[in-house]
């Protein structure tokens, strides 16, 4: 691998042409949101979702919360903001969500998510689409701008940009940030490890090396099989 190339002057043309990419990254991302009016095709969206709304309901001892969904399956489960005792009792805890094909930290994002949208107004857990995908495209256009920023500290501004506008117009990025999954948070995280991990390698810094070994535990959070 060539030395990180260190550009410390940005011609205000480079800003201009990487803020039109990000621009379109974002427009092309959330176009769309609700494609799928709300029918939610994607099983493991829809799962997420249900199981979100599940936890909040019992969180917040909603009526009827004992019935919902997977919980009948888990009568111990003790209803309310858990004690530490209950917090750390797997068995009993209503933070455990009983599934791990995913990440946890999907459900535990919607449901502090829809704790701040219920401020506000009531919504439904399906209806949590209109705060996951939003949020998973701004994931996206993260990924976008931390390829611009990883390409320009390899090989310069023009290969940064040129990474960047590729990304922005890939269907698979733009496929993918329609659904509330892990792939687009795990790549956002994982590129912020790379570009930390050039930070360490430049700057040999104690800093630097918390901040990278913080990105790689932060992008096994939404799906840890990326670590192979």
């Amino acid at each position: 691998m060539r030395p990180p190339v260190n550009r410390t002057h940005r011609a205000p043309w480079v800003l201009f042409v990487l803020a039109l990419i990000l621009l379109v990254a974002l427009g092309l991302r959330l176009h769309g949101v609700n494609w799928d009016d709300g029918h939610l095709f994607h099983p493991d969206e829809r799962d997420i979702y249900m199981r979100a709304g599940c936890m909040y309901d019992v969180l917040t001892e909603t009526r009827g919360s004992s019935r919902c969904g997977y919980l009948q399956q888990y009568p111990e489960t003790v209803a309310g903001i858990p004690s530490p005792s209950v917090f750390f009792d797997a068995e009993r805890s209503p933070l455990n969500p009983h599934w791990f094909p995913l990440g946890s930290i999907l459900i535990y994002v919607m449901v502090i998510g829809r704790s701040i949208v219920e401020l506000f107004t009531d919504i439904s857990a399906l209806d949590m689409r209109y705060v996951g995908r939003p949020l998973s495209a701004l994931a996206d256009v993260g990924s976008v701008f931390l390829l611009f920023l990883v390409g320009r500290r390899m090989y310069g501004q023009g290969v940064g940009l040129l990474a960047a506008g590729l990304a922005a117009l890939a269907v698979i990025h733009v496929q993918n940030s329609h659904f509330y999954r892990p792939e687009t948070f795990s790549v956002l995280l994982t590129l912020a490890s790379f570009w930390a991990m050039l930070r360490m390698v430049e700057r040999r810094r104690l800093r630097d090396s918390a901040l990278l070994g913080l990105f790689v535990g932060m992008a096994l959070a939404p799906k840890v099989n990326i670590l192979p």
